[in-house]
């Protein structure tokens, strides 16, 4: 990343941590109402700029650059082995949903594909072919930059489809009847066994804490108070574009989303859809890749003890192939067996994006004043102790996914 402005920083930030978990907040929406899910944002978002306020606090003390780097030299090789197999499995569990997304994506065009292939008739069908023709493939690259010209593309398509989606609440397919309004069905208070999925939906939604490091050795002048502005900004801008997308997402289909909000539109209809989603679906492709690469390369580091980046590793082409597919397989089995998108972003939410962004910065900020490198100042104490309440609530709602849903 070349040395860039605090506002392109932020933007950077922001575009990045936009991904698949915006199709998830409208139907947070729907279960637990306005009201209750714009305070989710808000405090998942202030705890997010806290959090990351901390991890750049050990970037500066102990001069760090990963969360196993802190966590090695803060709390042992034990913690630094958890939060890597942790990290391992976010991307993992990532991954397998944007598997998931592509298969809901193209599920309402069956029609229109069945006609060429007959072969294609569920959405398991679309998974596995998507999967051998366009994922298995890209992720055997050797190194994420050869993606790095069509990361743009994906991001630009991301905006694109959460731009539609707001344009068709203003603009929809079929006039609403002048005797019913579509604001008469919006709940802005609701309480219901499905509310509990409201916090671990936006804190996968707001996982950015891992792309911290690269984003603050960036900076023109990285000091802990430009990334505060950086991350501060960035939580602004993301929380604007879940709110719109959330919310007009929900409204349009109130009171019935899916899980997945694409899931709601018939591209066979609504021609602008048709266009958005498969340009949308370029986006989750090279997400998946994006994703599972640096999971692949954490193997490699554990593997042949390298402690550097993935661009720098030298690994044997037949290895990178053999782990690269059996990553993909194994992503692609998990994908066939999950109940749907919600599912898996609420899961990773509650088990990774609870620990890896609240807990562990919080455990991190502790130490730091224990061992005397840097004792509290101001609100840190009661942020701490915030904090390990948030991460310990957010996990305990994993159990409710896994076994609730």
């Amino acid at each position: 990343m070349s040395h860039v402005s605090l506002l392109g920083a932020a933007l950077s930030m922001s575009v990045t941590t936009i991904g698949a978990g915006v199709l998830a907040i409208p139907a947070t929406f729907e279960s637990d109402g306005v009201a209750l899910v714009a305070l989710a944002l808000i405090a998942v978002g202030v705890f997010t700029v806290i959090s990351i306020d901390f991890l750049i606090l050990c970037v500066i003390k102990l001069g760090a650059k990963s969360y196993e780097e802190i966590s090695d030299e803060l709390l042992g090789r034990i913690f630094k082995e958890i939060i890597r197999w942790m990290l391992i499995a976010y991307n993992i569990g990532t991954a397998v949903g944007y598997i998931v997304v592509i298969g809901e994506i193209f599920t309402p065009m069956l029609p229109v594909i069945q006609m060429y292939v007959p072969w294609f008739s569920t959405s398991s069908h679309v998974m596995i072919a998507s999967w051998a023709l366009i994922m298995l493939p890209l992720s055997c690259f050797p190194k994420v930059s050869h993606l790095h010209a069509t990361s743009f593309l994906a991001i630009a398509a991301t905006f694109i489809m959460s731009s539609i989606i707001v344009y068709r609440y203003f603009v929809p397919l079929r006039p609403i009847p002048a005797e019913r309004g579509v604001d008469e069905d919006i709940k802005y208070f609701r309480f219901s066994y499905r509310s509990l999925l409201a916090l671990p939906v936006v804190m996968f939604s707001f996982d950015c804490q891992s792309l911290v490091f690269q984003v603050y050795t960036g900076l023109k002048v990285p000091t802990r108070y430009s990334m505060a502005k950086v991350a501060t900004t960035s939580v602004l801008v993301t929380s604007l574009i879940y709110g719109l997308v959330g919310f007009f997402g929900y409204a349009s289909h109130t009171p019935h989303v899916h899980g997945n909000i694409l899931t709601n539109y018939n591209p066979l209809r609504d021609h602008l859809f048709a266009v958005g989603e498969i340009l949308y679906s370029i986006t989750v492709n090279v997400a998946y890749v994006l994703i599972l690469i640096p999971c692949r390369d954490a193997i490699f580091q554990m593997a042949y003890g390298f402690s550097h980046t993935h661009e720098s590793l030298d690994i044997p082409n037949h290895s990178n192939i053999i782990v690269s597919v059996l990553l993909s397989l194994a992503c692609l089995c998990f994908a066939l067996m999950a109940p749907g998108f919600l599912f898996i972003v609420a899961l990773m939410g509650a088990f990774c994006s609870s620990t890896l962004c609240f807990t562990y910065p919080a455990l991190f900020r502790q130490r730091l004043h224990v061992l005397g490198i840097a004792p509290y100042v101001g609100y840190e104490r009661y942020a701490v102790l915030a904090m390990y309440g948030f991460g310990f609530v957010g996990f305990m709602l994993g159990f409710f996914v896994l076994f609730g849903l």
